[in-house]
């Protein structure tokens, strides 16, 4: 993509009224993300470039790690103005500069690295950690938002409920064979370890969907999407019952600043939305709200039958804590959602 899609632009004019209180505390500060050039980084650049332009703010020096800036550059030439930093976040070269919050998203959520190379994926989250704790070490009173992911709680179904953050701690070392998720909670125990003074709030990341989300890769919503976009029918390989829940990258975007500038250090928010759907209702709603779009008429095959007497599977947060604690809300719902998402594509045609 070029330049921002007018769909992105509009949702940054609603961002920036969002984050406005919490971005102006880091003007002359320097910030470090990691995974910067991923869906979350993105949306971070997209939102500190528009605030930068927004308000010809001196925000101090933003460093953004990436394995391979130019190519990025390439696709995205109006993201081009940060400080990219080259490297592995096992091994990338500290900047020169104090830093005074990093933002440390650098995990590849890769369904098939997860599957092909567990070793691999387990290293990188545990090893990047620690690398990036360690850059955070040597700036004192660095704040460090960690991102981490609801898959910490391992597999639930419906009859446990959403998960809160008190159903994973961190002095809780139990596998659970998966290495996503054994690495994170792995790198949530080093990042509430007091050999980095304790200096990490920690954000419990879900499912989301927008502009940026690939289309094409593990991500339902995201496989949904392509089909309508493409005119071919959505197959649901599974029974269609599992839950989820989406957030928006505008209000993602917003949570994670106010946990990086308010969230309590040493404490874990969940990050996502409250309101469940099934996959099989999902891609219903995604195929309707094409339909009304423009696109093409398609079907919706559902591939297995449910099971008899099984609770769905459930993956969704409580969010009462980012409620309570943060004073933060959801302001795009998941129709509304769906649709910005469709019509930033339709306007990359």
């Amino acid at each position: 993509m070029k330049a921002s899609s007018q769909q992105i632009r509009n949702d940054l004019n609603e961002l920036f009224k969002l984050i406005q209180p919490d971005l102006t505390q880091w003007e002359g500060q320097n910030l470090l993300i990691t995974g910067g050039t991923g869906f979350f980084g993105k949306w971070f650049l997209e939102a500190l470039s528009f605030f930068r332009e927004k308000t010809q703010s001196r925000m101090g020096r933003i460093y953004v790690l990436s394995r391979n800036p130019n190519e990025f550059i390439k696709n995205h030439p109006h993201l081009q103005n940060f400080d990219f930093i080259q490297g592995d976040i096992r091994s990338f070269h500290f900047p020169n500069s104090k830093i005074h919050g990093i933002i440390h998203g650098a995990t590849a959520a890769s369904a098939q690295l997860n599957t092909d190379s567990p070793q691999e994926m387990y290293e990188t989250i545990v090893e990047g950690t620690h690398r990036a704790l360690l850059c955070a070490k040597e700036s004192p009173n660095c704040r460090f938002l960690m991102i981490s992911s609801g898959a910490v709680y391992g597999k639930r179904n419906l009859s446990r409920g959403p998960s809160k953050e008190e159903d994973f701690v961190f002095s809780d070392q139990r596998t659970l064979g998966d290495a996503y998720a054994d690495g994170k909670r792995k790198a949530e125990a080093l990042a509430a370890s007091t050999d980095f003074g304790q200096s990490a709030a920690i954000a419990r990341c879900f499912a989301f969907v927008g502009p940026h989300l690939p289309l094409k890769l593990h991500f339902a919503i995201g496989n949904f999407i392509a089909d309508c976009l493409e005119g071919n029918p959505i197959i649901i390989k599974g029974d269609g019952t599992p839950l989820r829940t989406y957030l928006y990258p505008t209000d993602l975007v917003s949570w994670l600043l106010a946990i990086l500038s308010r969230g309590e250090k040493n404490r874990s928010y969940n990050v996502g939305s409250d309101v469940m759907i099934s996959i099989e209702r999902l891609a219903n709603l995604v195929q309707k709200e094409a339909i009304q779009m423009g696109l093409a008429d398609n079907s919706v095959e559902v591939m297995q039958k449910p099971k008899p007497k099984e609770a769905p599977a459930c993956y969704a947060p409580s969010v009462q804590r980012a409620f309570k604690e943060l004073g933060l809300n959801i302001t795009v719902d998941l129709t509304d959602s769906i649709r910005r998402t469709i019509r930033h594509h339709l306007e990359q045609v």
